[in-house]
Parts: C-alpha cells; structure tokens; sequence
C-alpha cells in the first residue's frame, strides 16, 4: 500500500487510492499524486462556482478619487479571477493526468504468451485541435483547388 500526501482532501485521497493500489512505478506515482492535486483543486473550483469560498477568488480596489463638491469620492472595483476558465482548464488537466497514468500502466506489464495485447491507453478527446485542423485543411484543399 502507498503512502497517501499529506494535504490531499477527500477526493483527492480516493483518487490517490484507486489509481496506486498495488502500484510500485514511481512514475505512476508521482503521476497519481498529480491527478489527485488536480481532482481537489476541481472540487475547490466547484465550491466557489456555486459561491461557497469566494472571498478566496475575489480581488478589492480601492481608488481615491478626492473630494468634489465637500464629498471624498472613494470607488471600490470588485473582480474575481477567471474560474469558469480555470475550472475547465483543471478539467483537462485532471483527464490527461489519468489518461497517462492508464498509459504508464499498460508500458509496465509484461507480455505473457498467449496473452490478449494490453489495451491501449483511454483515447484523449482533443476535438477544438481535430476541428481546427479539419479546418485548416479544408482551406488548404480550397486554395489548392479554388
């Protein structure tokens, strides 16, 4: 069994679990911990998108305008960071991460004879690349042909 990181919240410390039990890699290990960073990080993420931590996200200015009229004008600009953006990033971060530790894992077995070929690793969906791709080739076929 492996040492679960200090720091991870709960589930972070079950994807810990689920992805290095019996595992030995340090490779798979370390990418494990990642992912588990990456699941707790999404989960903080949720949290704030449904306005429970907010104050964590939330950026105050103040600008001192002076004084008009007798009255010191005072603006405050409240701003919070990008978490939607953020949110999605994760998202992908925390997909790659599994993706690679299934990766890591069917590189480490052996080859038994006989033995069905070890699947491959899960797929990575990079659609908007494959759409802009598609894209671009269709603009080149058009010049090509146009």
């Amino acid at each position: 069994m492996n040492h679960e990181p200090a720091g991870l919240g709960e589930r972070g410390g079950r994807v810990f679990r689920s992805l290095t039990k019996d595992e030995t890699s340090p490779m798979i290990l370390e990418t494990a911990i990642e992912a588990a960073r990456a699941a707790d990080r999404l989960d903080d993420l949720d949290r704030a998108i449904q306005g429970e931590g907010v104050l964590d996200l939330m950026r105050a200015a103040l600008e001192d305008n002076g004084v008009y009229g007798g009255e010191h004008k005072i603006t405050i600009k409240l701003q919070f960071s990008g978490v939607l953006m953020e949110g999605r990033q994760q998202q992908d971060n925390f997909r790659k991460l599994i993706a690679e530790v299934a990766r890591l894992k069917t590189l480490g077995k052996p080859k038994t004879e006989g033995a069905a070929p070890a699947p491959e690793a899960p797929k990575v969906d990079n659609s908007t690349e494959n759409e802009l791709d598609k894209r671009r080739k269709a603009r080149e076929r058009a010049r090509k042909h146009g």
